[in-house]
């Protein structure tokens, strides 16, 4: 916009539209696009000093994440509703305040600061302490976008020619571990506390009897019964975790290329379950990581969705911050806590999103 100075009114709906999601220094296809537009008098139709549309021009195609709109940024909002719902889960009920302030007021600043690798992996990390709350909130962030659809009932938007995806029971093991990471990153709640001292297995062992043989036609002896949980407690102990996958530049460049209205949003199935085992705080933060993205593949959506949650550098990244100099966490908190509209369905949906309150 600093090019058009005073001629700010010369942008169109058309070009607004035009350029909305794409990904000029990413996408090749993005990059020949604008150009053609550009030349043919599509883009900015009421702009004619030519040494503008040059200079224009040549700022756009150095534009390395997606072109947001007012219209993406509502979208991506809906993106954080259910995530919301699940940080939500680990609160007091009664709290009337912001998400991020009710951890900041949970926080413990613990004695070692812990970085998520893969699922349940951690290493530490050497920083500052005054760094430590802003990386152990954002970690639960983004452990509530890779398991959200399995937490609370919400699901991924469904695939073209594919049935809808079906809303699960939340999962009560994910919920446990969610407490527990949030324990040792240094938050405390009467919440995380009450989640922690319930036992998934036994509760799941104690439904699959139950449901194998319902109560109303069925008993156990209640001796029995004990004895027959413990023995399938016995039996979980037997699996074995697998390996999350580790070779991140070979899954990113054999994505295909997103289309352009899949690129904001809440996620669609199946680009949910392929990118949540990237969605890590080392990922996030490398820098040289998505340079592997050939192409705006689902992970580079994703990522440039987070980036200015997480405070990217700007500068390192090419990436052109908002002019009012909005921090994306706290504007992100701001809309989406807002009393019972935050629980408003997205346009479409039956149904409202649920409470974040879930009882293992």
């Amino acid at each position: 916009m600093r090019h058009l100075g005073s001629e700010t009114w010369t942008v169109d709906d058309t070009t607004v539209e035009f350029l909305q999601l794409r990904a000029p220094a990413t996408s090749t296809e993005d990059r020949q696009s604008i150009i053609d537009a550009m030349e043919s008098g599509l883009l900015f139709p009421l702009l004619v000093n030519t040494c503008t549309r040059a200079e224009l021009l040549e700022t756009l195609l150095d534009i390395p994440c997606l072109i947001p709109t007012i219209e993406t940024l509502l979208d991506n909002l809906l993106y954080l509703k259910p995530c919301a719902s699940v940080m939500k889960g680990l609160l007091d009920t009664k709290t009337r305040t912001t998400v991020r302030r009710s951890y900041e007021a949970a926080f413990r600043n613990p004695s070692t600061l812990l970085v998520e690798e893969a699922e349940g992996s951690f290493r530490t990390e050497h920083s500052k302490a005054d760094n430590a709350f802003g990386s152990s909130y954002k970690q639960l962030w983004l452990y509530s976008m890779r398991h959200f659809p399995e937490m609370i009932d919400v699901a991924p938007k469904k695939e073209c020619g594919q049935p809808n995806p079906p809303r699960k029971e939340p999962d009560r093991w994910l919920w446990y571990n969610f407490a527990a990471m949030a324990k040792r990153l240094g938050f405390e709640t009467a919440e995380i506390n009450r989640v922690l001292s319930t036992n998934p297995d036994a509760a799941f062992a104690r439904k699959m009897l139950l449901k194998a043989r319902p109560k109303n036609c069925y008993c156990y002896d209640e001796e029995q019964f004990e004895l027959f949980t413990s023995q399938i407690l016995k039996m979980f102990t037997t699996a074995k975790k697998r390996s999350p996958p580790l070779d991140r530049a070979r899954v990113i460049k054999t994505r295909d290329r997103v289309a352009r209205r899949r690129r904001s949003g809440r996620p669609y199935e199946d680009s949910q379950s392929l990118d949540k085992h990237l969605l890590f705080k080392p990922n996030i933060n490398d820098r040289h990581f998505l340079r592997e993205c050939e192409e705006p593949t689902t992970y580079f959506v994703k990522r440039d969705f987070i980036a200015p949650f997480f405070g990217i550098d700007a500068q390192d990244e090419r990436q052109p911050t908002s002019e009012n100099g909005t921090n994306f966490d706290d504007d992100a908190d701001g809309n989406i806590e807002s009393d019972n509209s935050f629980h408003d369905a997205e346009e479409g949906d039956k149904e409202s999103s649920p409470s974040p309150r879930f009882k293992p």
